[in-house]
């Protein structure tokens, strides 16, 4: 039996040829040199996926590689080999051409600047017109910010300069004078905070640089689906992931390397980007399995008959294949036991055809969660769940974010207006065992690939 089709609503779907892939558990293992039972550590090692933030916010996604160099566009450049065996989450700064140290405490601390306000200070004196609010020229300024690019001045020179000949800095309020220096070091300072990627900084990196790419999960909606799933060490979880791998990454964080992790994906090669990303060791890495949607219909003919099609195709025959098929049988046979705590899906075909063809693999009170970017791709599955007996606590949820920004501790809060207006939706629900469900049979099986929809 196969799902059904919408005639607007599906894409064809184009004939894989029959192969098996390497597991990207294990091929991601293999770049990092990581033993099984090695610690995390808080050190960046060589080949590591590194986010390299900028005072300004900006951020960026390179690999650590001793021979490479690291570019900061207008602020120059660093060599890798610096930071190497170099602590991560810390400060540093550029000097003297391309030298890196680590930065003091005091480096970007407002402290070091005068933000005594006097009680009247309302920002109502500071007009735009008349006299210049600088005293220094533009050819004065050019020459500081070349100066500053060589190593000759630094940063905090350059700023206090900048204060000192500003006209109307004695005249701002202490928030105004918080957001006028972080302005400028934002523009000027060079220096930058290299941090080891994790589920969280992926997702707000990819949030803001490429959203389709992780089908426009937010941070806090993933959150609020490894909570509805439950995710926690231990556990079977199935994931149908089509967002490079952003909730297979989050799903294996959270197992620690304790569980399973069974990820259905698209193509011949899962393209789990995020997770090699993430520089996961062995240890959280072994639990993955991963297996294409196009052999997904072989799990539901026995042993005996899969061996059957095995032999009747000439090239499999040969030794490498066959190694390759003894691995495909391994995750289908993981995947016909069943009895898996949990279901994640972020996929790009129909959700409900989806949720019908992994619910029989599911066991009894686990959670099912879905999600997409948009409430109407729900529509039908939140209604199949609604109406079968093989569902309860049904609900469709939605998160509301809102990011405040505090220059100083002492000039209170504003809200950014700019923020984003969503961050996805999802649908949760538990799995129980409707009328149908006999001794031990399983209700629904017997689909074959999810129709793909266009949304």
């Amino acid at each position: 039996m196969h799902p059904s089709k919408e005639d607007n609503d599906e894409r064809p779907i184009q004939h894989v040829e029959d192969t098996v892939m390497p597991d990207v558990a294990s091929a991601a293992s293999d770049t990092r040199g990581i033993e099984e039972d090695e610690e995390p550590t808080d050190l960046i090692q060589d080949g590591n996926w590194v986010i390299i933030r900028m005072p300004s916010g900006n951020t960026k996604l390179v690999q650590a590689k001793a021979d490479a160099l690291c570019k900061l566009g207008k602020f120059g450049q660093c060599r890798f080999s610096d930071l190497i065996n170099k602590n991560a989450g810390v400060l540093y700064e550029i000097y003297d051409g391309n030298k890196l140290r680590k930065a003091d405490d005091q480096f970007m601390s407002l402290d070091v600047y005068d933000m005594q306000s006097s009680e009247d200070a309302n920002n109502r004196e500071i007009h735009d017109v008349g006299a210049p609010g600088q005293k220094l020229s533009r050819d004065e300024i050019e020459a500081l910010k070349k100066d500053s690019l060589k190593g000759n001045v630094s940063s905090q020179e350059l700023i206090k300069t900048l204060v000192e000949n500003s006209a109307s800095f004695d005249k701002k309020t202490e928030f105004s004078k918080a957001k006028y220096i972080k302005k400028k070091q934002a523009k000027f300072t060079k220096a930058f905070i290299p941090t080891l990627p994790t589920a969280r900084s992926l997702c707000d990196f990819f949030f803001e640089e490429d959203r389709e790419k992780i089908r426009q999960i937010r941070v806090d909606t993933l959150s609020m689906v490894l909570n509805a799933a439950n995710i926690h060490a231990g556990m079977r979880v199935i994931v149908a992931d089509d967002a490079h791998g952003m909730l297979v990454a989050a799903v294996m964080e959270r197992l620690g390397g304790y569980g399973t992790v069974f990820a259905l994906h698209e193509s011949d090669v899962p393209h789990y980007d995020i997770v090699s990303y993430c520089n996961f060791s062995a240890k959280i890495s072994k639990p993955l399995h991963t297996l294409s949607w196009t052999k997904f219909n072989n799990v539901l003919l026995t042993e005996a008959e899969e061996e059957g099609v095995i032999a009747s195709t000439p090239y499999n025959r040969s030794h490498k294949r066959q190694e390759a098929l003894k691995v495909q049988r391994e995750r289908l046979t993981l995947l016909r036991n069943g009895n898996f705590d949990a279901l994640v899906v972020a996929s790009a075909f129909s959700p409900v055809e989806v949720v019908k063809a992994l619910l029989p693999y599911v066991a009894g009170s686990r959670p099912i969660v879905v999600y997409h970017s948009f409430k109407e791709a729900l529509t039908d599955v939140w209604e199949y769940m609604r109406e079968s007996d093989d569902f309860v606590n049904v609900d469709m949820s939605e998160s509301w974010l809102r990011e405040y920004q505090l220059p100083c501790y002492r000039a209170g809060t504003r809200p950014i207006m700019t923020g984003s207006s969503t961050g996805g939706f999802f649908v949760s629900a538990t799995r129980a065992f409707g009328m149908l469900a006999v001794d031990g049979e399983k209700v629904g099986g017997g689909f074959g690939r999810p129709a793909r929809r266009r949304w």
